[in-house]
């Protein structure tokens, strides 16, 4: 297993967990952080979006989850995982 693919189960356990317990408040807070208001202040597709992300995450999320969940908004906001823009495996 590559780091990318583990970062990518993580991403996906940390998605899955808030899903499962508040499937409405969860899309409501993916789609502010992916498509809305959020996802302007990241600046997804900018350079230096995934620390944005994390640092507005940082004191809403628990720490353990803040990768995971701005690789889940990465994916969403861009159609791929982060470090995989331009083709890169």
């Amino acid at each position: 297993m590559t780091v990318t693919d583990f970062e990518h189960i993580q991403a996906v356990r940390a998605a899955s967990v808030g899903q499962a317990q508040h499937p409405g408040e969860t899309e409501r807070l993916m789609r502010y952080w992916a498509e809305g208001e959020g996802a302007a202040k990241i600046k997804w597709g900018v350079p230096g979006d995934f620390k944005r992300c994390e640092a507005h995450m940082a004191g809403k999320v628990r720490p353990d989850m803040i990768p995971g969940l701005c690789a889940n908004l990465h994916h969403r906001a861009l159609g791929v995982w982060p470090g995989r823009e331009g083709g890169h495996k």
